[in-house]
């Protein structure tokens, strides 16, 4: 199983803004179980309405505009190829 290239910022998000995770789960209304896997940055099954909730409770919580690339981070797997580059 190839694993996915999505990392989730979460633990460092919340440090920077000192959240709790708990103080996540109760604004948010997810599951603790679903928190504590985005504060440990565990991406598979990457679920929409979680990420949509998270958003609106950590943009409560702050007063900013979070969106998207404050939560996660695309990261490619390197396979030595790189776009663009002609290997022939």
């Amino acid at each position: 199983m190839r694993s996915m290239p999505i990392r989730w910022k979460v633990k460092e998000y919340l440090a920077a803004h000192g959240i709790t995770p708990y103080r996540l789960m109760k604004e948010s209304g997810l599951a603790q179980g679903t928190v504590y896997r985005l504060v440990k940055g565990i991406t598979h099954n990457l679920n929409t309405d979680t990420l949509d909730a998270a958003i609106h409770a950590l943009r409560k919580l702050t007063g900013e505009n979070v969106g998207i690339a404050d939560l996660l981070e695309w990261e490619p797997a390197f396979d030595g190829h790189v776009p663009g580059e002609d290997h022939g």
